[in-house]
């Protein structure tokens, strides 16, 4: 009997000991440098450090370190949060919560990803304070990224006033944790914004994390396995998951609750004096600790008052004006690859209205300089803006003593607007809305090309016209009505227009390689692009796109420079036509590669931090260059660059460290304004042919700049030869930037690139869904059109028979094959004529076939001979070859006439 006591008493207090000890462990506080709380505060501090980019790296090595952030988003939201907590647990740390960041964003790149799944990691030692990387440079991803708003982002823009009232559905709503909160907000604003998860950041961010006391059903179920008797708990299921601010509120309302229902009402005390012999009711209070032990500590997330007020001070909650809105509406469907260039734009565009509409004012009030109510109302019905009318309101009535002083009143408030644009940072936000992160889906998409009836490439008087076809254009497809654009769909291009075509798909990372090849595949079902961009005689370019440049070792940069090489030099399989060719004499029997150049794009290239990286790039390109010159044609390689336009004049020789050492670009080893010694000459062949350069809107401001910064890094010949080099890119999209004339600054552009620089480069090139195309093609040949002169048969094909060359030149290698294989019956007719009478003189009494055998022959070569590249350069041998054969065959016959004496 005692045994059976003892061990129930053992029992007893095991179940007891359990519960204490799961109790204590589910509402222990996180303490120490990894406790949640800890990690959130360092963070937010951080995120002022870093930028999206680095962050996305963060996130992509939790995931590798099979710590999963759940988003690769480059917000440091809960998720991210938690993931960071779970890999500073495996850490043994010695940091303050002041460092606790950047040790773990050291830690994460030095910690080896597991080999294999969920294991312990490694505890990773500290880095000595010497050999710690700044927490900024870390490892570029290759995400692709540009800048474009469409329609649906203005939509967007304009509604943003109805976010916050969105979220008041949510208010005082308690979410267990931050990402049910997270994925609530993202729910309730899908349908306001595409960036509903960016502001889901931000509200989670000032939510209010309160921590309560509950009774949960967890709680009962382990009240149950201690033995507590169920009438008990049924007295307490009125209070099961109701908030308690402590565990002392929570004790008071269970014993509360058990003590009422134990008490004895009036009437029941009447019936226990009829009824003395009744046992007394159970008294539960005595289960009032036991059943308070139980509770679950509960943290749960709020949107308050206090939330919503802190919401509507953040940058990413105030409304964009409409008057702004209404001045960027010409930026619409424009794509920039370089955010400062999508910025310059806003404020280029902004600034070119504001100097239209202060001509339309000044204009209207050059008799009175007074602005008046009349002329308010005139230059409205004139189509002024009513934001430019509010905005200059405060001069009305006000006497001027000139048009130049009524013009620098309304200047000054024109400028204020703008400057307050800028100030509230309504650029950086429409920035963000207009950031585009490219899936990576899109490049598995084929690029289907048709250059239709445009013709070949021309030669435009020497220039280039550099055309970018980013990856992601592939799925811009348009099909006829009916058919799948996924399995039929074109692009037409007018390769009349472009001389080389840029690729813009490879990312060179850290350790000098190419993770993806994209597109750029020589496998047959991916070939069409390359095979139509060689039909139409447009030079084809791998772009290549890299922002690690700066941290590349010299390993890194020759097997950098072999990659790209290797990629560039993918051979192609060979075609029908290739085939026949093949087969014809005088024919080189080398295989085709896939590219023409290369064109390598060092992203954020002004950038102070990377000055000394700058000092690599040289010696890269020198590699890349002997690389290239393994292939056995010659190959462009050109180099693509932005530059930092508010600080141009103060960023010392960007170009000039190019020219170091001098065969780089060809110039003179001596620079002086002297001219050069004796026997010095401008260099056979450089190494860079092309460098092409992001030009910011306004462009009639930037391109200046430009070719001022050239010409203060350079003298004499050194400084033309640089000069012919450059390529400024602009967007051939949005040309309606002046408002008087639609492609005035279009025109103007042209026109001063053809006389400074190399050409012009178009992001991205024109495709046929651009309903500008045509005429911005007519304006780039007009601009670029050959100054030499063609001959009379050209002439008379390109003025009334275009479509003669604009078939004939895609096709010239039918054309060549068809022109073999007529003149091979020709002369083998000639041959078996001379051989047998009889057939001879079937000739003779018959002689159409064989005529029309050599109309046919004497058609396609005179076609070839305007239409074909090949023939037209040879046209004056051709000639002289024809008077040549014409005066021997004369010849030949008035010798024979000799010879066979006077008929009798």
């Amino acid at each position: 009997m005692k045994i059976t006591r003892v061990v129930l008493f053992l029992g007893w207090l095991g179940l007891v000991f359990m519960a204490l000890t799961s109790t204590s462990v589910f509402a222990e506080d996180e303490v120490g440098s990894c406790g949640l709380p800890v990690i959130r505060e360092a963070f937010k501090a951080y995120r002022q450090t870093v930028d999206k980019a680095q962050v996305e790296k963060i996130q992509t090595r939790l995931q590798e370190l099979k710590h999963d952030p759940k988003w690769v988003d480059g917000i440091i939201g809960p998720d991210t949060e938690q993931a960071l907590r779970d890999f500073c647990l495996t850490q043994n740390l010695a940091a303050s919560n002041d460092t606790i960041a950047e040790t773990l964003v050291e830690l994460l790149f030095q910690t080896p990803a597991p080999a294999s799944d969920p294991k312990t990691l490694p505890v990773a030692p500290l880095p000595a304070p010497q050999a710690t990387a700044p927490v900024n440079e870390l490892f570029g991803t290759g995400t692709a990224v540009f800048y474009r708003l469409s329609d649906q982002d203005f939509t967007e823009l304009e509604a943003r006033g109805a976010i916050l009232q969105q979220l008041e559905t949510l208010k005082d709503v308690e979410y267990l944790t931050e990402y049910a909160l997270k994925t609530e907000v993202e729910k309730t604003l899908a349908e306001l914004t595409r960036l509903a998860d960016q502001y889901a950041v931000s509200v989670v961010e000032t939510a209010q994390q309160l921590l309560s006391y509950r009774l949960t059903e967890p709680s009962f179920d382990r009240l149950r396995l201690a033995n507590v008797p169920e009438a008990a708990l049924e007295l307490l299921q009125t209070i099961k998951n109701l908030p308690f601010p402590s565990k002392a509120a929570l004790s008071k309302a269970v014993a509360f609750r058990l003590e009422q229902e134990a008490k004895p009402t009036e009437s029941d005390a009447s019936e226990e004096q009829s009824e003395a012999n009744e046992p007394t009711p159970p008294n539960y209070a005595k289960y009032s600790k036991q059943i308070s032990a139980q509770a679950d500590e509960v943290s749960v997330y709020q949107l308050t008052d206090d939330s919503f007020k802190i919401l509507s001070e953040r940058a990413e909650f105030q409304v964009i004006p409409a008057a702004l809105l209404e001045m960027i509406g010409k930026l619409k469907d424009v794509e920039y690859i370089d955010r400062q260039q999508f910025i310059q734009a806003i404020d280029g565009t902004i600034e070119i209205q504001n100097r239209y509409y202060l001509g339309m004012i000044a204009e209207e009030t050059a008799d009175t300089y007074r602005i008046s109510q009349v002329s308010l109302n005139n230059l409205k019905a004139k189509g002024l803006p009513d934001y430019i009318v509010e905005t200059i309101k405060p001069l009305q009535d006000r006497p001027f003593a000139n048009r130049e002083a009524l013009k620098m009143a309304v200047q000054a408030l024109l400028s204020k607007l703008q400057a307050s644009f800028k100030e509230k940072g309504f650029d950086l936000m429409l920035s963000q809305q207009a950031r585009r992160i490219v899936p990576e889906d899109l490049s598995a998409v084929p690029i289907r090309w048709d250059g239709g009836s445009c013709g070949c490439s021309r030669e435009l008087s020497g220039v280039v016209v550099y055309g970018f076809y980013p990856f992601w254009l592939a799925d811009q497809v348009e099909a006829p009505e009916g058919d799948d654009p996924a399995v039929g769909g074109k692009q037409k291009l007018d390769f009349s227009a472009l001389t080389r075509i840029g690729y813009y798909g490879l990312y060179l990372d850290e350790d000098g390689e190419i993770a993806q090849l994209r597109q750029w595949s020589n496998d047959e079902n991916a070939l069409g692009f390359v095979k139509q961009a060689r039909r139409y005689r447009t030079a084809l370019d791998l772009v290549v796109y890299t922002d690690v440049w700066h941290t590349w070792s010299d390993d890194a940069m020759n097997k950098a420079a072999k990659k790209v090489a290797e990629k560039l030099n993918l051979q192609l399989p060979p075609s029908s036509v290739d085939r026949l060719k093949s087969l014809l004499p005088f024919t080189k029997k080398t295989r085709a590669t896939m590219g023409d150049g290369v064109t390598i794009y060092f992203e954020d290239y002004t950038n102070p931090a990377k000055a000394e990286g700058r000092k690599k790039i040289a010696s890269f390109m020198q590699r890349l260059h002997q690389e290239l010159q393994k292939n056995p044609k010659p190959l462009s390689l050109n180099i693509m660059i932005n530059l930092d336009w508010n600080e141009l004049g103060e960023q010392g020789g960007i170009f000039k460290e190019l020219s170091e050492p001098p065969e780089l670009l060809g110039i003179h080893k001596a620079l002086s304004e002297q001219p050069a010694p004796a026997g010095t000459q401008e260099t056979d062949k450089a190494s860079i042919d092309l460098i092409l350069v992001l030009l910011e809107e306004p462009t009639t401001d930037s391109k200046k700049k430009l070719r001022s910064k050239i010409e203060n890094e350079f003298k004499g010949k050194d400084r033309r030869i640089v000069l012919r080099k450059i390529i400024p890119i602009i967007s051939p999209s949005g040309q309606d930037r002046d408002l008087e004339k639609k492609y005035a600054q279009f025109d103007d552009d042209l026109v001063y690139f053809e006389d400074n620089f190399d050409g012009v480069g178009l992001w991205p090139l024109p495709l046929a869904q651009n309903a500008d195309v045509e005429e911005l093609n007519k304006r780039i040949v007009e601009a670029f059109k050959p100054k030499v002169k063609q001959d009379f048969m050209e002439r008379m094909v390109d003025q009334y028979i275009p479509q003669v060359c604009n078939y004939a030149c895609p096709n010239r290698w039918q054309f060549r094959i068809l022109f073999d294989i007529l003149a091979f019956v020709l002369i083998l007719v000639v041959v078996i004529s001379l051989s047998s009478c009889r057939i001879s003189e079937r000739i003779k009494g018959n002689p159409w076939p064989v005529l029309g055998l050599l109309a046919a022959l004497l058609l396609v070569f005179g076609t070839s001979l305007v239409c074909d590249p090949f023939w037209n350069q040879k046209s004056d041998d051709v000639a002289i070859g024809l008077l040549a054969t014409i005066f021997i065959y004369g010849l030949w016959r008035y010798i024979r006439k000799l010879n066979q004496g006077k008929m009798p």
